[in-house]
């Protein structure tokens, strides 16, 4: 969640798209599908922990999550 005066907001990514089986793939075989997502700078909490969740349809996808964690913030010296 990212800290909002409103409280904390998730950060959401929309859009459509479809995945199609090459030919002679076998019905019901997974089929990956690559996706990029660009952000611009995101002020995610110093020393914290987050996940990303893919969510498609409502439904989390099992392999859909990647934690991680903020390193410490470096103290900055500040010439006089």
């Amino acid at each position: 969640m990212l800290r909002h005066a409103d409280g904390p907001q998730p950060i959401e990514v929309r859009g459509d798209f479809s995945a199609v089986a090459p030919d002679g793939v076998p019905v019901g075989t997974p089929v990956d599908v690559p996706i990029a997502v660009n952000f611009g700078p995101i002020p995610l909490q110093d020393g914290s922990r987050f996940t990303w969740r893919l969510v498609i349809d409502g439904d989390s996808l099992p392999g859909g999550t990647v934690s991680f964690t903020t390193r410490p913030a470096i103290p900055v010296a500040v010439e006089e």
